[in-house]
């Protein structure tokens, strides 16, 4: 695959965070930085965007990194730490990363690099690196002028009343079975009810007995908590809770109702 198969399609017209700070984490369809350099040689990438945060994180040969982007320190304290360390982090010292002033700590192995890239934003790279300067350098490489459009290969086309979309999520990986590996969208309404969906692709497996109807699919109950169906190639699911919160059977099954896929998994490009 070419050194941009795990980079989301570019989002022309939309602004980088630099010149646009107030709308990062406001719109979950678009992620307001770049790191085309840094997900290069990764073997696979899961970029999300909104409620509040915009991220990527990558694995491959190597190393594992996440970085992430929000407009206030007690969003990035708030997200769950997804990379492994001991807990035990060193005090933090001054770093500078691309002329603005930040701070580096190290837990272990694991180096967090923390800055402002401009007034109003923090930003915050998680890296597994052999040193201070390796793990600035690599924060360095981030860039803020440009913007990527957070898509998916699907569409809620039926949402309960006042439901909206609040946040995008997908895994682009290089493997044999193409780049799609997963993807999910999250709903939810002004009084704090939220679903997600998620889709992945299962290729060659059959439809499991289903007794519930969602629109033209079948559905059926996986535990108590998760609704199901396979929509060839990919299984579907709904989080009514964990991934989700308020929201009722019936109306998880209206939202897989409108659930329509696109027709290439394998272009981001027309996604």
């Amino acid at each position: 695959m070419s050194a941009t198969a795990l980079v989301l399609p570019d989002a022309p017209g939309q602004p980088g965070a630099i010149a646009r700070p107030e709308v990062v984490g406001a719109d979950p369809g678009v992620v307001h930085f770049t790191t085309d350099s840094l997900v290069s040689g990764a073997s696979s990438a899961t970029w999300s965007a909104g409620r509040g945060v915009e991220s990527v994180e990558f694995r491959g040969p190597t190393g594992q990194a996440r970085f992430a982007l929000a407009r206030s320190v007690a969003t990035l304290d708030g997200l769950q730490q997804t990379l492994s360390s001991a807990g035990r982090p060193q005090p933090p010292t001054d770093v500078r990363v691309g002329g603005r002033p930040g701070v580096a700590w190290l837990d272990t192995k694991l180096w967090f690099v923390r800055w402002q890239p401009v007034d109003g934003l923090w930003a915050q790279l998680d890296i597994y690196a052999t040193g201070r300067d390796e793990a600035t350098d690599a924060a360095s490489r981030v860039r803020f002028d440009g913007a990527h459009r957070c898509v998916v290969p699907f569409r809620l086309r039926s949402l309960p009343p006042g439901g909206r979309l609040l946040g995008c999520s997908v895994t682009l990986s290089r493997s044999e079975h193409g780049s799609f590996d997963e993807a999910s969208l999250t709903v939810g309404d002004d009084s704090g009810r939220w679903l997600t969906v998620r889709a992945q692709p299962v290729p060659g497996r059959d439809a499991r007995e289903a007794d519930l109807v969602a629109g033209p699919y079948r559905a059926r109950r996986q535990g108590s908590d998760v609704l199901e169906m396979f929509v060839e190639p990919c299984v579907v699911e709904a989080f009514l809770k964990g991934w989700g919160n308020g929201y009722t059977e019936p109306e998880g099954l209206t939202i897989l109702s409108g659930y329509q896929p696109v027709r290439d998994l394998d272009n981001p490009d027309t996604w």
